[in-house]
């Protein structure tokens, strides 16, 4: 299904991903530069269970979220609603996925309760005598790009609105090489993408991998042997961001290029390879100590390789910063992070700035 999406794509047609108020079952073509995604395309999406929910929205309207779909349709459970959500397929209606998958239980439980209530009417009346919904919103933290399309996977088996190594694209740019300027050859080069997928073969000398990675126009195989493949199969994870140093090979059969590794990295250890600084700016409302209590968690020691710290204060308006501080110790240069050390009071951006 995914080169089809990419055929598609490349003819200059615009693919939707599921929507809970538009799909049918099958794929749709709204127009000659459309194509929308239909339920059916969602793994372990039962055709009885999406002919009901497009029945009912067909009697009765569209769907409001996810609380007003688990009443309506008596047939929806919790698996179908989170496969739903990890198509996008509420997108139009909430952006927020984290929040609409941490909310099924509550929708389920309300769903149940209506269920049971039937007949029962004053129960769930405001003081006019009109139906009042049960809605129970909980908080929650929206979903990281990579998060976003590792669900995505779930629901397609591969991520249909994008890729995480969009996120890290201009990033690792620097220190690679892009997969079409590889060559054959003895020279060591590094090449960076996301892993699509990786096969691992008993051969006659052990173990190996071949790992298939993309970034986001082109694929690249990246053979990894013995001990190479002993020391880094655990770093081969799909949709990881990974960084590959080794040399170009080209493959005699198909008159492809690819590449023998002989090291793997994640996108933290290729931070910290390049001596990165992580950078704090912050406002005149930051507290250090709060600060330094969050860093101190993520700090490194030993020959673990860690990246600089340094604390600026950004002044408004002007863009210059002042009063900067070097702290005593070193980090990973995680996104992990990058998001905790982000949410503190005071903080105003947390970047990871190239020697």
């Amino acid at each position: 299904m995914r080169d089809l999406v990419n055929d598609a794509r490349e003819m200059g047609i615009t693919v939707y991903p599921p929507n809970i108020n538009l799909s049918e079952w099958f794929f749709t073509v709204p127009d000659e530069k459309t194509l929308q995604f239909g339920l059916g395309a969602i793994k372990g999406m039962g055709q009885n269970i999406a002919e009901d929910i497009i029945n009912e929205r067909n009697r009765n309207g569209s769907f409001i979220d996810i609380f007003d779909l688990a009443a309506r349709v008596p047939s929806v459970n919790r698996k179908t609603l989170e496969q739903l959500v990890r198509a996008g397929a509420f997108d139009p209606l909430d952006e927020n996925r984290g929040m609409l998958f941490d909310n099924i239980p509550n929708a389920i439980s309300a769903a149940q309760s209506i269920a049971a209530s039937v007949g029962q009417a004053s129960l769930f009346a405001d003081e006019n005598g009109q139906d009042e919904r049960i809605v129970n919103w909980v908080s929650a933290e929206p979903w990281s790009a990579k998060r976003k399309f590792a669900e995505e996977r779930e629901a397609f088996g591969f991520a249909l609105t994008g890729m995480a190594f969009d996120s890290y694209r201009k990033e690792a740019e620097k220190g690679t090489i892009p997969f079409s300027r590889l060559r054959e050859g003895k020279d060591h080069v590094a090449v960076a993408g996301q892993l699509i997928e990786s096969r691992v073969i008993l051969g006659k000398r052990g173990k190996f991998a071949i790992a298939t990675i993309s970034d986001g126009a082109q694929t690249l195989d990246v053979f990894v042997y013995g001990d190479v493949y002993d020391r880094y199969r655990t770093s081969l994870q799909p949709d990881e961001v990974l960084f590959f140093k080794g040399r170009g090979r080209m493959d005699k059969m198909t008159k492809k290029m690819s590449l023998t590794a002989d090291e793997v990295m994640t996108i933290d250890q290729w931070r910290s390879s390049q001596g990165i600084t992580t950078e704090i700016t912050v406002n005149n409302s930051f507290d250090i100590k709060q600060i330094e209590r969050v860093l101190k968690k993520y700090a490194t020691s030993g020959d673990v390789i860690g990246s600089s710290v340094t604390i600026s204060l950004g002044l408004a308006g002007n863009g210059l910063r002042c009063d900067q501080v070097w702290l005593d110790f070193k980090v990973p240069p995680s996104d992990e992070l990058r998001a905790e050390v982000g949410k503190l009071a005071g903080v105003q951006k947390v970047s990871f700035r190239h020697q």
